[in-house]
């Protein structure tokens, strides 16, 4: 009935997103759902004005990333198919999980074919029916010295391999690049008053105070990977003991949030070794700044 209603209508691509807004949204029985959005990708597909989105939409519903990865090399395969494709691995990273984008990756992966098998650029990309189925301390003082040649080096060029549509395309369903993205936003527009800080450090002279500056510090410069504060003040921060040590290490977690291809060394002054510290504020500290990368 709801077929034949969307087919007849003047209006049918209008009429296919309205009915899978409201299929997508309402609370409704879990096998008549999956029976609808069987219904809505296959009219989908046959539609002249295919939406690609709006067809990953339903099988993210009806978890089928395996049909997603077919779709996707289909759109990589032809003119400007691309864009589109690049536009749905954003649109899955943000709303489907991660076990289902790996899914998707190996499928696209398993059926991505080299450039002198696939279909020349230009041709006329016909949409092929998807299958439908209903089923910081003294020793914060010497170690931040190490970090603070790390935090300044170069990102690496990217090469050639890594600049190739697929190498894209994967690494926008890991959430690489949206990532990426977000971090240059944040250091582009950082406009935090390191004089506030200044200020709130050399105002108080109590453990509280001296703890609540880190954290201060910590949230104003979230994903900035800005860390000036606590290099400028390595003898402040040397004052850090049991728990203010452990949140002068977690903070650079918040500071370089996003910047997960450094993490590692970055940390790696502070990570547990064979010899931990008396009580190991440091090394949680710097496990917990490893989580929140």
């Amino acid at each position: 009935m709801v077929e034949q209603a969307i087919i007849k209508s003047t209006e049918s691509h209008v009429l296919l997103l309205e009915t899978i807004q409201k299929v997508t949204n309402a609370k409704m029985d879990v096998q008549l759902r999956a029976q609808l959005l069987d219904v809505l990708v296959r009219l989908f597909t046959n539609n002249k004005h295919a939406d690609f989105v709006a067809i990953c939409q339903c099988l993210v519903k009806l978890n089928r990333p395996e049909d997603i990865g077919k779709l996707l090399d289909r759109l990589m395969s032809h003119e400007n198919g691309d864009l589109i494709a690049y536009q749905i691995a954003f649109d899955l990273y943000e709303n489907a999980s991660q076990q289902f984008n790996t899914q998707v990756l190996n499928t696209y992966a398993s059926l991505h074919q080299p450039s002198s098998s696939a279909p020349p650029k230009g041709e006329k990309m016909e949409v092929t029916p998807v299958e439908t189925s209903t089923e910081p301390k003294k020793e914060i003082q010497q170690e931040t010295g190490k970090v603070e040649s790390q935090s300044e080096s170069k990102p690496e060029e990217k090469s050639a391999e890594e600049s190739t549509p697929m190498a894209r395309l994967k690494a926008i369903l890991r959430g690489e690049e949206t990532i990426k993205q977000h971090m240059q936003f944040l250091i582009k527009n950082n406009h935090t008053d390191m004089l506030i800080l200044k200020e709130m450090k050399d105002c108080v002279r109590t453990a509280t105070a001296h703890n609540a500056t880190l954290m201060a510090n910590g949230l104003m410069h979230l994903g900035t990977t800005c860390d000036d504060f606590l290099r400028d003040n390595l003898d402040w921060i040397s004052k850090a003991t049991n728990w203010n040590k452990f949140n002068a290490v977690a903070t650079l977690g918040l500071i370089h949030k996003g910047h997960e291809s450094a993490a590692m060394k970055l940390l790696e002054p502070y990570l547990p070794k064979t010899e931990a510290d008396q009580f190991g504020f440091k090394e949680g500290g710097s496990l917990y700044a490893l989580g929140d990368h």
